[in-house]
């Protein structure tokens, strides 16, 4: 990942995301060249009466009905109720990631591009619908939204993303499926509309990604994206550790939240190994040490000298194991800094996790 700074916010970017949001706006730059305010493309028209001659019955029942469900109504209350879900939770950063990735959509459909290429819908709809056409708000908003979710749920919940991920694309898929089959949009509203929404959650997901990844100073939380009584709060969990090569950079207060959210967690395990990377064979025994004495862990006698020993300088790696009561230190280059601490729990497997990397002065 790239991170580009501005002074309020930090971006980071997987290795394809910026071609994903230049190929998503060349589609809607070309579908919008095949636009005619004197009548639709020829395969928009086409693949309407397709639909409505091979999709009969009780199944276009169940279309209309699925339309009716993710209208406007539904979605503003499913969409109120997740930002209270991630407000009760304190999920901060995952609450300003929903909050404009759901708003920021809104504003570029309707305020935007609707007003900007006032397209009519297509004619004989099975519902009344309101508004202008191209991009379709439904097929935006719908990527945008339960991808989001996606991907805050899967953050805290890494076992989930598999499901979670195909949950959504098919839920998705039905929603425009059922779009089509109602005749509330062209064709090639949809797939406008699915570049913009796939655009914009992937820049919100980089936002999202870079606040993650980048821990706030005491008593700030991002300009860009704050509410106002958040103005005061900066929180910082475990989950937000997950998949960093080093440990960040904490605060005091943010230092106490991990401790407080460890504690609980270790006390469900029977046994631990720890991983410590550190610049120095003492500062990786320190650190061991420190997590010993405030965890209530009787201390590991022996530390063996795999590849250094403990005068060594130069980055190592010490892997203690609670079991064994042994700790292998070695020398090795190119790796992180930060505590690596991951519970056992033989009669109750779904209670065992990896948590880190941890700050190497967490328990000093």
């Amino acid at each position: 990942m790239s991170p580009f700074q501005w002074s309020w916010l930090q971006l980071r970017w997987r290795r394809f995301d910026g071609w994903l949001v230049l190929a998503c706006v060349i589609v809607l730059l070309g579908l919008a060249q095949l636009l005619d305010p004197r009548r639709p493309p020829e395969v928009d028209t086409t693949f309407l009466d397709w639909l409505g001659q091979h999709l009969q019955g009780g199944l276009g029942i169940a279309l209309v009905q699925v339309y009716r469900l993710s209208g406007v109504g539904f979605t503003a209350v499913l969409v109120l109720s997740a930002l209270i879900y991630l407000l009760i939770k304190r999920w901060w950063n995952d609450l300003r990631l929903l909050a404009t990735a759901s708003a920021g959509i809104l504003v570029i459909i309707d305020l935007w591009l609707k007003p900007l290429f006032d397209r009519a819908r297509p004619h004989e709809k099975l519902l009344h619908v309101d508004g202008r056409s191209f991009p379709s708000g439904h097929a935006a908003g719908s990527i945008t939204f339960y991808f989001a979710m996606v991907a805050i749920l899967a953050a805290h919940h890494p076992r989930w993303r598999g499901p979670l991920t195909l949950a959504a694309g098919l839920w998705v898929a039905l929603v425009w499926l059922s779009t089509l089959f109602a005749r509330a949009h062209w064709p090639t509203d949809l797939v406008a509309g699915g570049a913009v929404g796939l655009a914009w959650l992937t820049v919100c997901l980089a936002i999202w990604r870079g606040q993650r990844l980048s821990p706030l100073p005491q008593g700030r939380v991002s300009a860009g994206f704050a509410l106002p009584w958040m103005s005061s709060i900066a929180p910082y969990g475990l989950d937000q550790l997950r998949g960093l090569r080093s440990a960040p950079a904490l605060n005091p207060e943010q230092r106490a939240q991990l401790r407080a959210q460890l504690s609980p967690l270790v006390a469900r395990c029977a046994w631990f190994t720890i991983g410590v990377m550190a610049p120095s064979a003492a500062a990786a025994v320190q650190a061991l040490r420190s997590a010993e004495m405030a965890l209530g862990w009787s201390p590991i006698a022996t530390v063996e000298a795999g590849s250094a020993d403990s005068e060594a300088a130069g980055t190592v790696f010490l892997k203690a194991n609670q079991r064994t009561g042994t700790a292998l230190l070695r020398q090795e280059a190119g790796l992180g800094e930060g505590l690596l601490i991951t519970g056992h729990n033989p009669e109750d497997p779904s209670l065992e996790d990896t948590w880190g990397p941890l700050p190497l002065d967490l328990f000093a």
